[in-house]
């Protein structure tokens, strides 16, 4: 099997840990045996990007003697328009959801994004949500032509260790509660600011710490988490964050705001919650995880999301739609 991966976001010299979750999708498919070829472009929001890219695809599908094409993110399928091969769409969050402002709300250009993930799934012979909660954003897609196939988790990467010794590897506090950040401080979907502002509520009640990982080589991750108190998530929008599930995998509680399917992977769980998203309910949260000594063996919920499993059922789609 030969395929094309499409993608405006790939691992670059500036920027070598991005998009660990793809690159390990990847990794998987041709340990499988798939021939795959990466097509990466950065669209950034300019038309004359897309259609640079529209032309050289074609030149690529050419020489390539491809037999499907899997265009990770809505925005990236543009350039397959027309292509006369079988495409497949992963959506993950903002191509459905919209792009956020730094004021929170969505921008018009996350308004056209939105607009065009929604016209290239109908012309998708597939398409993969992360998360069973986007599906009513492309209610008018047959539902034969939609799967819900989350990231996995790698298992072996992710597992339970031992506190201190990874605090003393991070050089951080053994004494003080530490709360890790799920996402990228600088970009605005993640609203750190809201993070910031329930932890300046706790400050005067307990001793803490607000640990934030950017830029880190995906293989450090689970040191991280496990030299945490708790993670927390307080994103505008998500599909299906990959920190909540790698969280649970290393039996570290998780406090979220109610995005993707988070309530779903929280469900039943104790010293995991999932809260408006106001500081108060975030910071009460916080409270109740750091002053609980309440151990629970959360990666029993995530066995389920092995990323072996996960990725065949890839596997499946393409082969369903290889003739």
């Amino acid at each position: 099997m030969r395929i094309l991966v499409i993608t405006t976001e790939w691992p670059t010299p500036d920027r070598p840990h991005c998009v660990p979750f793809l690159k390990r999708q990847v990794e998987l498919l041709r340990s499988k045996g798939v021939d795959v070829y990466i097509f990466y472009f950065k669209g950034r929001g300019n038309p004359l990007n897309y259609v640079k890219a529209f032309f050289s695809l074609r030149k690529i599908i050419k020489m390539g003697n491809f037999q499907l094409i899997h265009a990770q993110w809505g925005q990236s399928a543009v350039p397959a328009l027309g292509c006369g091969l079988p495409l497949v769409i992963t959506f993950r969050g903002s191509d459905l959801y919209g792009i956020t402002k730094m004021d929170g709300s969505y921008s018009l250009k996350g308004k056209l994004l939105k607009n065009i993930s929604r016209f290239m799934a109908h012309r998708a012979s597939h398409v993969i949500l992360v998360a069973e909660q986007m599906r009513s954003k492309l209610s008018n897609i047959p539902q034969d032509r939609i799967s819900v196939v989350p990231s996995g988790v790698n298992l072996n990467l992710f597992y339970p260790m031992d506190k201190h010794e990874c605090r003393k590897r991070l050089n951080l506090s053994i004494d003080r509660k530490i709360i890790m950040f799920g996402g990228d401080p600088e970009r605005p979907d993640k609203r750190f600011y809201l993070a910031n502002k329930a932890i300046s509520l706790i400050q005067n009640t307990l001793d803490v710490e607000l640990l934030v990982v950017k830029e880190v080589p995906h293989a450090s991750m689970p040191v991280y988490i496990n030299a945490s108190d708790v993670v927390l998530l307080t994103s505008k929008h998500e599909g299906s964050p990959n920190i909540v599930k790698e969280a649970l995998a290393c039996n570290c509680p998780v406090v979220s705001v109610d995005v993707g399917d988070v309530k779903q992977r929280l469900a039943g769980l104790n010293n995991c919650y999932v809260v408006n998203d106001t500081p108060e309910d975030i910071a009460q949260a916080l409270i109740n995880v750091l002053i609980s000594d309440n151990l629970t063996d959360f990666r029993n919920t995530v066995l389920s999301l092995n990323e072996e499993a996960l990725i065949d059922k890839v596997l499946n789609i393409y082969n369903s739609l290889i003739k």
